[in-house]
């Protein structure tokens, strides 16, 4: 009796996170949070949302989620890698939405740059923090040089947002009149 009630326990445990391999849906609705990061936020790792920097929250991670920076970074080197793993699997699928979702996933990697950069800025201080988001910000833009002639940046994917259309990347020659202003 005892070992077949740790063994249910076990099966339930992993079965729905096997080796920390979440959903693929979970995966990128954590990319999409990772993009959306604004500087001076936190990812709260264990339940998974954003937290503003400031005395509560170094409390709250401190005592009761016991999180910290080097969770957050493997958080978010693990939600990168996977999502490069799902958009090869999409690619060469034979649905036609797995393939539909790949431009999704391109345009939030394109995003999670962003967001990364922001995350760095809140760790000022921590050098080699940084120096982490940095090389997978290189790694992101490395394997984006790859897809960039089946995904350019000013192609425009729209998406269904609380029963309206927006764009996720602006259209065409936005982009470049942005850089022709910087420059």
């Amino acid at each position: 009796m005892a070992k077949a009630t740790l063994s249910t326990l076990a099966d339930s445990l992993f079965s729905s996170n096997r080796n920390g391999m979440e959903s693929n849906k979970e995966i990128i609705s954590r990319l999409k949070l990772i993009g959306r990061l604004q500087k001076g936020e936190k990812i709260d790792t264990k339940r998974i949302f954003v937290q503003p920097d400031g005395m509560l929250t170094s409390v709250s991670r401190t005592l009761f989620s016991q999180d910290n920076r080097s969770n957050g970074l493997t958080f978010v080197q693990n939600t990168i890698n996977r999502s490069f793993e799902i958009l090869t699997t999409y690619e060469r699928s034979d649905n036609e939405s797995d393939r539909a979702m790949c431009g999704n996933i391109v345009s939030d990697l394109r995003q999670a740059r962003i967001g990364l950069g922001h995350l760095a800025s809140t760790y000022a201080t921590d050098v080699k923090f940084r120096c982490d988001v940095d090389t997978l910000v290189q790694f992101i833009n490395a394997r984006l040089v790859t897809l960039s002639s089946r995904f350019p940046e000013e192609q425009v994917f729209e998406e269904c947002f609380e029963g309206k259309i927006e764009r996720t990347v602006p259209p065409a020659g936005v982009i470049e009149d942005l850089r022709n202003r910087n420059s």
